[in-house]
């Protein structure tokens, strides 16, 4: 018996089957990839944005930790108090703090100045290193967090309660006034409330020598 042996291609219908099983494998394929990376952003996102909130409270944090009763002679914005903050919500926090390192042992001292401030929807930090400043002196500005709605401080005396107002009335020395605690309230665009509580060091609550008082007269 004689074998025939006939060679043939794919028909046409074949070949359309075949094009759209591929077209649709591609298809789930590429939507697929899509949504891994956008899952893959947003996580970034919400990653780098974790690290932003992060900063934001370290560094509001390490300012109250680091605070000193250091009252100023003068100050460009004639507050004259080693801490102070308001229910305003724009000015946040106006303090002297100390911890300022340095590793070159520069001609410097190691106290600041540091206001915190919300400016449209944005927290923002300025220092400056002259404490007993007038108009005109320099300060570094940095923009910590953005998206914020608004910010509330509330402060512990030394009677235990809270308060929304510091330091409250007008303190006699002005560089003994710092609270036992700062608590502070952020509300985001994104997160909602974020709420937090730092407290002042323990010695820092003790005049430390002879510092100026706001009315130009020394402290105790």
């Amino acid at each position: 018996m004689k074998r025939a042996h006939a060679a043939r291609g794919l028909t046409l219908v074949e070949l359309v089957v075949a094009i759209a099983v591929f077209t649709i494998i591609a298809a789930a394929a590429y939507a697929g990839l899509i949504s891994v990376l956008e899952a893959r952003d947003h996580a970034e996102r919400r990653s780098q944005r974790l690290a932003e909130v992060q900063y934001a409270l370290d560094a509001l944090g390490g300012d109250i930790r680091e605070a000193l009763p250091r009252a100023v002679r003068t100050d460009i914005r004639g507050e004259g108090h080693a801490l102070t903050g308001g229910p305003d919500g724009r000015d946040v926090l106006l303090l002297t703090r100390g911890g300022w390192p340095n590793p070159a042992n520069l001609d410097r001292g190691n106290l600041l100045r540091v206001h915190w401030r919300l400016e449209e929807n944005t927290l923002v930090r300025t220092w400056r290193d002259r404490l007993d400043a007038v108009v005109g002196t320099p300060e570094t500005r940095r923009i910590v967090l953005e998206a914020v709605e608004e910010i509330e401080v509330r402060f512990l005396g030394d009677d235990g309660d809270w308060q929304a107002t510091w330091p409250e009335g007008e303190p006699t020395n002005p560089a003994d006034e710092l609270p036992r605690a700062v608590e502070i309230t952020v509300e985001l665009t994104d997160w909602g409330e974020i709420v937090r509580v730092f407290a002042t060091a323990p010695g820092a609550h003790a005049p430390v020598g002879a510092v100026p008082a706001a009315n130009g007269e020394a402290g105790r």
